[in-house]
């Protein structure tokens, strides 16, 4: 029986009962032989990269740059006019700045790589009956996916049972908050989140690329286009070419023109063309970009293509829409003030006391809280805690401080 792809819009409106006719699937999961048939028609729940180009022709490729290429003339040029330490010295700066390009540039990939590889998680699946941990990429539309907490969503679907679920969506929403998952609320969960807290069962939907953060790393994984720099070199390395053929063809006329010979006047002419082409620029764009390359490193910051770099500092303003994917999801305490909008260190107290105390999942208000001050708790002792629930929408505990009970 073919299986039906779903759409968001239909996983929002379908009914679970309707998704396990369409996926011909059931609470009980699928068996094994089943998903293995699945995966050879749909494929692995993967988000499909790149295509990989080797890398005798990747290096090849930084070739192409027009500024590359007169120099590469003009290293030819010198070669057979007899200036043979000329045409060394212009193809040394030129392969220098090609391998120091390639090598920064292949090194950041293979960091890349290195990254994705301890990211690949397995996951626990209902299969023939008994629950299996398995990669995350043999999972197939119609499996049956167990959650907890420190779980990553491995795909996207609905759930089928929750206690207490809380996922981080900020990888899609850009929303610091846990977002609470509620199974009679027909919830939908998706790739790329994760569990905070609680447990949760859901059927799978949507693998690899149909997912939504499959969707969004398609986007990013389209051929890249030529930035403001990459293409300003390539217009300064055509002036560089229409300069150099202008001053050849009048050195060569007016040379021509006073009889020294039209042989004499071509190598006076293409001596001259040697001599106006830049010959250090690529050396010098490349050490810099691979300086800057280096120092973004000391601060956390991959950096997959030189160019880019020139491209980031000439920003003056940079506008967003969100805020969580872009910084570090981290909330910080500024101040702490009362109801009158007064600042009170017995508000802070108060929360501190609460935040340390609580047995529960710190969630990332109780961490801003904790990691602002730190304050001595010595001869405080926990009584009684009444965790948090969405009637009361707080938690709270009663503590003891010098025989004084106190919530």
């Amino acid at each position: 029986m073919p299986i039906e792809k779903v759409s968001l819009a239909q996983l929002k409106t379908t009914s679970l009962a309707d998704l396990y006719k369409k996926l011909n699937s059931s609470l009980q999961g699928l068996t094994n032989q089943e998903a293995i048939n699945r995966s050879k028609i749909l494929g692995y729940n993967q988000i499909a990269r790149v295509k990989k180009i080797g890398l005798f022709w990747q290096f090849l490729s930084y070739f192409k740059n027009p500024l590359i290429l007169v120099l590469i003339a003009a290293a030819i040029i010198s070669g057979t006019t007899g200036q043979l330490k000329s045409m060394v010295i212009i193809l040394s700066m030129v392969f220098l700045s090609v391998v120091l390009n390639f090598y920064q540039e292949h090194k950041s990939s293979k960091a890349a790589e290195k990254i994705a590889k301890r990211l690949a998680i397995k996951t626990n699946i209902l299969r023939d009956g008994t629950k299996q941990e398995l990669d995350t990429k043999y999972i197939v539309p119609g499996d049956i996916i167990y959650l907890s907490a420190g779980d990553i969503v491995p795909a996207d679907g609905k759930l089928i049972s929750a206690d207490d679920f809380f996922l981080n969506e900020s990888s899609l929403s850009g929303e610091s908050l846990p977002v609470e998952k509620r199974a009679e609320e027909n919830s939908l969960i998706y790739s790329g989140t994760n569990v905070i807290s609680g447990f949760g069962q859901y059927l799978v939907t949507n693998i690899g690329a149909d997912t939504e953060f499959g969707k969004i790393a398609q986007k990013i994984n389209e051929p890249k286009l030529e930035n403001a720099f990459e293409k300003g070199i390539k217009d300064f390395g055509f002036l560089i070419i229409k300069v150099i053929a202008f001053i050849v063809a009048i050195i060569f006329l007016i040379n021509a023109i006073m009889n020294k010979g039209i042989f004499n006047s071509f190598l006076f002419a293409l001596a001259v063309a040697v001599g106006v082409t830049p010959e250090l620029l690529p050396m010098i764009m490349s050490v810099n970009m691979s300086k800057g390359a280096m120092k973004m490193a000391k601060g956390g910051v991959l950096v997959k293509r030189l160019n880019s770099i020139p491209t980031f500092g000439s920003m003056d303003i940079l506008c967003t829409d969100k805020t969580g994917t872009l910084t570090e999801d981290k909330i910080t305490v500024i101040k702490h003030i009362d109801i009158f909008g007064q600042d009170s260190d017995a508000v802070f107290k108060d929360a501190y006391i609460n935040g340390f105390f609580e047995t529960g999942i710190k969630n990332i208000l109780d961490s801003a809280i904790l990691s602002h001050d730190k304050l001595d708790l010595d001869g405080y002792t926990k009584i009684e805690e009444i965790p948090y629930d969405f009637n009361r929408k707080r938690s709270s505990i009663f503590y003891e401080k010098d025989k004084v009970i106190t919530m």
